[in-house]
């Protein structure tokens, strides 16, 4: 194990924006000008906070985000949200935040405007530096029913000088470091206080309101009154430190919503209902060396509202509940499944089960056809997947045709990516609830099947009181691909059944880094920037965009990250947690290092054997160092404290790309992997927990 120094391009993508020639130019203009100032003259230059309590100001002439941005039912404003090119997608998704949300995002960028300039060369690009007393901005939970009120909170801080078309200048912008969400239902407050740094010829200046409230004094205005209310959580939060509150310049204060409440509440609903049942015979269609496939369909509930694909908000895509908040099928589908049994003795107690998701666009059958490319033909050698490394070490497995995959919505789906239809977002939240749901039932209709053994006729399932071919249920792996991993991250989260392991490949995490990772096959961002949001050119979508606030908020009940922390973090006492084993690749154009990093920080698995990726943008392995995850050699095992459970097996993997595709697929297309997943497998099998070897050949030995 060893610890390396912060760098903070860790944080960063290897294309991180640079500052541009105006914002540089404008910083030396005002360091000169400071530097007169101050030489010619007794005084510096006053810089405050702009705090707009009459409701006249523009939108950033009040903090974001503010409970003093709230109406009379205590619902969300975004009055005067910029939107400089009228588009409807911008509307749409501040509808959506106002419409939908009780709170503020939990992972969304936040502002601060000011008359004058901070010296933004001087903000430290450490997210660690911010959690000092000491630091001159502080994101800080300041809840007096919090049991961690007080903490302090990683986050990436810039000072734009200049402005843009949506963002003014002297807008100080902050994010909480993708991974370390804000509680849910939680006041916090984000604080400048005078130890923030200023350029030469420059001093801060209290404005008089600020200082009222924080008192708890009302300053007059429409919203003098609000904000004598909640400003005191600063004062006594800073007088709870020791600290001077006399000596902050900025402030909001705000309370966060609960954007995995609905989802949570759903599955738990969901799970008492009656397990559904196949629409006919499971059929054997192929057979290999180590297993069977059999198939048939069933009838998968829709709980949205409207037509596939939900183009636009006119097509619905809406979850549905009724009155008492139960969901509503809307529908059926019938959806394609599998099944591939192993070959060999069935336990007692039923096949352990290897739950497969799989991703983007993906068939019900890519659990047994997923194998690596034939560097021949460029196909895949079918009958080489998941469901092959399973049988080798015992395990069954099983894969659905997905909510608008080409199974379901055919070209509509437009290969998957339909499920991201940003022009209809609470369609596009609301479809990852969908996925999670049908996954569940999905999962509960295995579990009651009984399989007629002469079906299978090399597997023996003598063993079983009935001689049926079954699934046992104290033993079930869940594993995804890109998509998949996702979406097995969320269900190992919110299922009440409890998942033995998870395997989480190509897997990544984050709506405000999603939409500045992947390359593959398109390069979003730029396809956001010029064709979605139009930017002028010169502007980009960087990481405290206003529109990524929207996104983030809107969004935020399908973002995975918010969910995964539950898995090893902060666990349910009443539900035993998972081992996980995470393998990511390099160079992944799908989802990148960036994507990879908030999955992981919101994990909180440690890194198992070495980083493969050029330091320091490249890599996970410095974030993660920073959250406070160790490093180990193969092989692991029982890693990971994890509280209320004891230890668990938790580890990430990293593997280069081979010559045929891209870091995405490293989990088919390498030897190490498989034999590391499968070895994952037959331990936990075999003794309880998973050890994680040194990857060797699919078929090795494990330890």
């Amino acid at each position: 194990m060893f610890i390396r120094p912060f760098d903070p391009r860790e944080f960063m993508l290897e294309s991180f924006p640079k500052p541009g020639l105006r914002a540089r130019l404008s910083t030396l203009l005002l360091v000169a000008a400071g530097g007169l100032l101050a030489s010619s003259s007794s005084f510096a230059q006053e810089v405050q906070a702009i705090l707009d309590l009459d409701g006249q100001g523009g939108f950033f002439d009040h903090p974001y985000p503010s409970d003093v941005r709230r109406d009379v039912q205590g619902g969300l404003r975004l009055d005067g949200f910029p939107n400089p090119n009228s588009l409807l997608i911008v509307d749409h998704l501040a509808d959506v935040v106002m419409q939908d949300n009780q709170g503020w995002g939990v992972a969304a960028p936040m502002y601060l405007a000011f008359d004058g300039p901070m010296q933004g060369s001087a903000l430290p690009l450490d997210p660690r530096a911010y959690l000092s007393l000491s630091s001159g901005v502080q994101l800080v939970d300041v809840d007096p029913a919090s049991p961690v009120r007080g903490q302090r909170l990683p986050i990436r801080v810039n000072f734009r000088l200049a402005a843009d078309s949506y963002r003014p200048a002297n807008l100080l912008e902050v994010l909480p470091v993708q991974g370390f969400d804000l509680r849910e239902n939680n006041h916090y407050a984000l604080v400048v206080t005078d130890d923030a740094p200023v350029p030469s010829g420059f001093q801060w200046k209290v404005l008089p309101a600020l200082g009222q409230v924080l008192q708890g004094q009302d300053p007059g205005g429409q919203f003098g009154p609000a904000a004598a209310a909640l400003y005191p959580l600063v004062s006594q939060q800073w007088q709870v430190d020791g600290l001077d509150p006399n000596r902050i310049v900025a402030a909001s204060v705000f309370r966060t919503g609960v954007p995995t409440a609905p989802l949570k509440d759903y599955a738990q609903r969901v799970a008492q209902w009656q397990a559904p049942v196949v629409d006919g015979p499971l059929v054997v269609t192929r057979e290999y060396p180590s297993y069977y496939v059999l198939e048939t369909t069933w009838q998968v509930p829709q709980f949205q509202s409207g037509s596939i694909p939900y183009f636009t908000p006119a097509e619905g895509g809406v979850f549905q509940v009724d009155a008492s908040g139960e969901p509503q099928p809307q529908h059926y589908r019938t959806a394609p499944m599998v099944v591939c049994i192993p070959k060999g003795t069935m336990p007692a107690q039923g096949f352990p089960l290897l739950f497969y998701i799989n991703g983007t666009g993906g068939f019900a059958s890519q659990v047994f056809a997923r194998g690596e490319l034939d560097p021949v033909t460029m196909e895949r050698k079918v009958g080489e997947g998941p469901s092959e490394i399973a049988a080798e070490r015992g395990w069954a497995s099983s894969g659905m045709g997905a909510h608008l995959a080409p199974e379901h919505a055919g070209l509509a789906s437009a290969g998957g990516y339909i499920v991201y239809n940003v022009f209809n977002p609470r369609a596009m939240r609301d479809n990852f609830k969908q996925l999670v749901l049908e996954n569940l039932l999905y999962r509960r209709l295995l579990l009651q099947l009984a399989i007629n053994p002469a079906l299978c006729p090399l597997t023996d399932a003598s063993a079983a009181a009935d001689g049926q071919i079954r699934f046992d249920p104290s033993m079930q792996v869940v594993m995804g691909q890109s998509l998949g991993s996702y979406l097995s991250g969320m269900l190992a989260a919110v299922d009440p059944m409890a998942f033995q392991g998870a395997i989480l490949t190509g897997a990544g995490g984050s709506w405000v880094e999603f939409a500045r990772g992947p390359r593959d096959p398109i390069s979003l961002q730029e396809v956001l920037e010029t064709l979605l949001f139009a930017l002028p050119p010169g502007e980009e979508l960087d990481i405290w965009h206003p529109l990524f606030t929207l996104v983030e908020t809107a969004l935020g009940g399908s973002n995975n990250v918010h969910y995964v922390d539950e898995i090893l973090r902060q666990t349910d006492a009443g539900r035993p947690a998972p081992h996980v084993f995470v393998i990511q690749g390099y160079h992944d154009l799908q989802v990148p290092d960036n994507l990879q990093r908030a999955l992981l920080l919101g994990l909180g698995v440690d890194f198992a054997g070495s980083e493969v990726g050029p330091y320091p943008g490249g890599q996970v392995l410095p974030a993660m160092l920073m959250a406070g995850a160790q490093q180990w050699n193969f092989p692991v095992a029982l890693n990971l404290p994890v509280p209320n459970h004891g230890a668990r097996t938790a580890v990430v993997v990293r593997y280069l790309q081979d010559a045929l595709q891209h870091g995405h697929y490293v989990t088919f297309q390498l030897e190490e992997p498989k034999h590391q997943y499968g070895c994952f497998l037959e331990t936990l099998l075999s003794r309880g927990f998973p050890e994680i070897p040194q990857g060797g050949l699919q078929g090795d030995p494990c330890p």
